[in-house]
């Protein structure tokens, strides 16, 4: 487990047509022309069952879809984190997510970080390295897709 004052230094690489990188510091991201990092209050239950409600600094996830030209049949965005923990979040519950990198009242060892109103719980991914476009056909079970564990925070 990385000590609370650690930050994990990795890439986050959003697959599609166009791939988008972007670092994992708040900084760096900035520079990334295709992506603007903006902040947002969210909350959201843990897999903790704490509920963690913070004002997060990161880039949207929808504008991450967009920037790299995610297929049109792409139904699900598999995030998926450094230690192959990965989640299977719906399209429609991508509206005000963030790739997180900083925020105010969280320790610098949480990040990237996918956070979501809409998505909680063991969904809401630590050390998130990869998104990549999913198509689901309507009788598929997106648990197919994870490997869902907690730690708890």
């Amino acid at each position: 487990m990385t000590p609370n004052n650690e930050r994990v230094e990795q890439s986050v690489v959003v697959e599609g047509a166009t791939p988008v990188t972007i670092p994992s510091s708040l900084a760096a991201a900035g520079e990334v022309s295709s992506v603007q990092v903006r902040s947002r209050r969210i909350g959201f239950e843990c897999a903790s069952g704490d509920w963690i409600e913070d004002d997060w600094t990161g880039v949207p996830l929808a504008d991450l879809v967009d920037a790299a030209s995610m297929p049109e049949t792409t139904t699900h965005v598999r995030v998926e984190s450094a230690d192959g923990y990965c989640a299977c979040i719906p399209m429609v519950d991508l509206m005000g997510s963030l790739v997180a990198l900083d925020a105010v009242e969280r320790p610098a060892s949480d990040f990237p970080r996918f956070v979501s109103s809409s998505v909680g719980g063991p969904r809401a991914l630590k050390h998130v390295v990869a998104v990549e476009p999913l198509a689901l056909d309507a009788g598929e079970n997106r648990e197919d897709y994870e490997e869902l564990w907690f730690e708890e925070d």
